[in-house]
């Protein structure tokens, strides 16, 4: 996976969320399951999956990362303001 690194195009995420989508079928998970489970909007999988959203921040990024579709942390808002400061 890590396709989702600067510079790649919308067309070649679609292509790798097609294949996780794929996985997902093959697991007997749906994409309403998986959302539920990980605490995130549908919607926003099925964006990331189609490639509509890259994944650069927020709850996007949170499910590219979760779904191996590219390399990242998922850090809590507060925490990462917390790290900042002791560096």
């Amino acid at each position: 996976h890590g396709v989702a690194d600067h510079g790649v195009g919308a067309e070649a995420l679609a292509k790798v969320g097609a294949q996780v989508r794929a996985e997902l079928v093959r697991a007997g998970i749906n994409v309403t399951e998986w959302a539920k489970t990980h605490g995130v909007a549908r919607m926003t999988v099925v964006d990331v999956l189609r490639g509509r959203r890259q994944g650069l921040r927020g709850e996007a990024h949170k499910v590219a990362v979760a779904l191996g579709l590219k390399d990242g942390d998922v850090v809590d808002v507060a925490k990462f303001k917390q790290l900042k400061k002791a560096a």
